[in-house]
């Protein structure tokens, strides 16, 4: 893109300071080229001073060559800003920041908080104060992970307290062929969606764990017994 914008501005410069040979005083015989001159001119203070007429007035009666030196200096300007730009972008890659800035700033994710049911906490505080009070707060560790008033559900302790934690289904071999082959088939679909869209994807979880940061450190720290 950058060299395609420095190609057509080199040739749009080279058209307009292309003048005949055989013209007289030194005058530039076509006309267009003085045109062309006086539009890069006017686009240049209508950008400076955003009054259509102010720069339509600055062009009345004002002198052919000085027209084209200031057409020739914006030209320059502009060539010498987008090589720059491209060097600098090649190095830092600034246009990939200022489209991601752009994106978190306008695009906003949603927001799945509701989708997802986190674990309920365990009172850890209270843990703690058995502890200090001399008093054991583990439990007998259990015979079997399978509930045993429920079978379809396992239960959770943590390592370092042996205290139950909130249990989870116990799924059978079908139920597991059945969420693997969901996986397999998400994963299809995955790999046809585009870096725009996986990036959405990446933004919306990190838009949940950064809000919820808290409670899902503590979860792991549970879990894990530390």
């Amino acid at each position: 893109f950058h060299f395609a914008f420095l190609a057509y501005i080199l040739l749009q410069s080279f058209a307009v300071m292309s003048c005949d040979a055989s013209a007289i005083d030194g005058m530039c015989a076509s006309s267009g080229s003085i045109t062309l001159h006086k539009s890069i001119v006017q686009i240049a203070i209508r950008f400076l001073s955003h009054d259509d007429v102010a720069a339509a007035a600055a062009l009345s009666g004002t002198n052919p060559e000085l027209v084209r030196l200031i057409s020739t200096l914006v030209i320059s300007a502009s060539i010498l800003f987008v090589i720059a730009f491209h060097f600098i972008n090649k190095e830092w890659h600034l246009w990939r920041d200022i489209k991601l800035t752009t994106e978190g700033l306008l695009d906003q994710v949603p927001d799945i908080s509701p989708m997802v049911n986190l674990p309920d906490l365990i009172d850890t505080d209270a843990s703690n104060d058995d502890d200090n009070k001399g008093q054991n707060s583990k439990t007998t560790p259990p015979k079997s992970l399978v509930d045993p008033a429920n079978p379809s559900l396992l239960q959770c302790y943590s390592p370092s307290t042996l205290t139950q934690l909130t249990p989870v289904p116990n799924l059978s071999k079908s139920q597991v062929d059945a969420l693997a082959l969901r996986a397999k088939n998400a994963q299809l679909c995955w790999k046809q969606s585009t870096f725009p869209q996986r990036r959405r994807v990446l933004r919306t979880l990190q838009k949940y764990v950064v809000s919820h940061v808290d409670q899902i450190c503590r979860l792991c720290a549970t879990d894990s017994g530390k």
